[in-house]
């Protein structure tokens, strides 16, 4: 692995029962890049985060590591927050993560939950209930959670689901900031092809296998086909 190589996958695959929904896949997730994975629904990008991030196992292949990685499911949002917690419980959990769960957590991690607080603008909202709080801010709580981490890699999974324009704007302008501040690498899935064009360095399009790679330029050159394909 390059210095500069944070993941590689070699040939990876991951089969739910006889159905393979991962096929193949080998990438680099080199650091400092912005990187985008796009397919159609069902063409294995939520399976390939996990795998990317650890939560699974690959069927066959190879997984090389070599990074923190922060990961923020969609799920998380669109589902509510049922749990009474404030919004510094959720990133403290951030600092769970990193430390283990049985090293007690010390006024520094208290600190760090704070910055990671502020860094996404939420620095007043630490005392107030998650699931008081909108969509949008939610989603920062759980980037805040995420950056507790002191994560290499920020994967994001449909971060921009059921927010509206103007929030999807100023999420997009808070990850520039927190890619500067942080020196971060980050891969983001979305569906919304043109928002996340104007976002990326690199773009993976996947459907079971990565089919392209390349700059957000050479996807829109090769696009027409591609979406006539896709919708």
């Amino acid at each position: 692995m390059n210095t500069n190589d944070l993941v590689t996958l070699q040939n990876v695959s991951y089969s739910y029962g006889t159905a393979t929904v991962v096929d193949g896949v080998s990438l680099t997730i080199s650091r400092g890049n912005v990187i985008g994975l796009i397919g159609a629904n069902g063409s294995g990008k939520t399976t390939l985060l996990k795998l990317i991030v650890g939560l699974l196992e690959p069927t066959t292949g190879k997984i090389v590591r070599d990074a923190r990685i922060g990961y923020v499911p969609q799920k998380i949002v669109q589902t509510g927050f049922e749990f009474p917690l404030t919004a510094q419980e959720v990133v403290l959990q951030g600092r769970v993560a990193a430390r283990g769960m049985l090293r007690p957590l010390k006024p520094f991690d208290i600190r760090v939950a704070h910055e990671c607080l502020d860094a996404v603008g939420m620095a007043r909202s630490g005392k107030r209930l998650v699931r008081e709080l909108s969509g949008g801010q939610q989603q920062r709580v759980f980037i805040a959670r995420a950056l507790a981490e002191k994560p290499d890699l920020l994967i994001l999974d449909e971060p921009t689901v059921g927010v509206d324009e103007e929030a999807q704007e100023e999420f997009y302008d808070l990850l520039a900031k927190l890619r500067r501040m942080h020196n971060l690498t980050i891969l983001i899935v979305s569906h919304d092809i043109d928002v996340i064009l104007r976002e990326v360095d690199t773009v993976f399009v996947m459907d079971k296998k990565i089919v392209f790679t390349g700059t957000p330029e050479e996807l829109n050159r090769s696009r027409t086909q591609f979406i006539r394909h896709h919708h």
